[in-house]
């Protein structure tokens, strides 16, 4: 009888210590759920946020009336409608292009001196006066602007350029000058 009692004593010990470790793991489960369903909705917001924010700078982007354009390390360019209209380019067409095959070949070295100072973080962002050849072959002068964007680890990844057609006003400048 004692031996039994004894044993009965292990099992309801044994069950105690199940019960206690079912609520142990229970509570572990539900909390850690709760942990994940509160990550995947910051996520769900955080994914939203981001498309939200793709959405208006796609929008300041494309519906800008001066020439923007996304450019690679490897002069790759994405372009908006204003600056290939201003090239004489579609889109597509320049979806193919670098901008140095755009840019009259005597330029191309005073253009990579510009832009060296943002590729070595000297600077965040130059202004220049540039040259751009237009797809019928006239040039075009610009006012560009352009502002580097770098990585998690500081590495240059890509320009963001603003440019303004200034020919006609240097043109006129030319002309005021010939005629004085």
């Amino acid at each position: 009888l004692t031996v039994q009692i004894r044993a009965m004593i292990k099992i309801r010990n044994a069950n105690l210590k199940n019960k206690d470790e079912k609520a142990w793991l229970e509570m572990l489960v539900t909390s850690r759920t709760k942990a994940l369903e509160n990550e995947l909705t910051e996520r769900k917001k955080a994914e939203l946020a981001l498309k939200q924010s793709e959405a208006k700078f796609r929008s300041v982007f494309e519906a800008a009336n001066v020439g923007k354009s996304i450019t690679g390390i490897d002069g790759k360019m994405f372009l908006n409608q204003a600056f290939g209209d201003m090239l004489g380019y579609t889109v597509d067409e320049m979806a193919i292009k670098k901008w140095q095959d755009i840019t009259p070949p005597e330029d191309i070295d005073e253009v990579n001196r510009k832009l060296e100072p943002l590729l070595k973080g000297e600077s965040d962002t130059t202004r220049f006066t540039k040259r751009y050849i237009h797809k019928n072959g006239s040039y075009i002068i610009t006012d560009l602007n352009t502002v580097i964007q770098r990585d998690d680890i500081n590495k240059p990844v890509f320009f963001i350029t603003t440019v303004v057609d200034i020919t006609e006003q240097k043109k006129a400048a030319i002309g005021l000058k010939e005629s004085e």
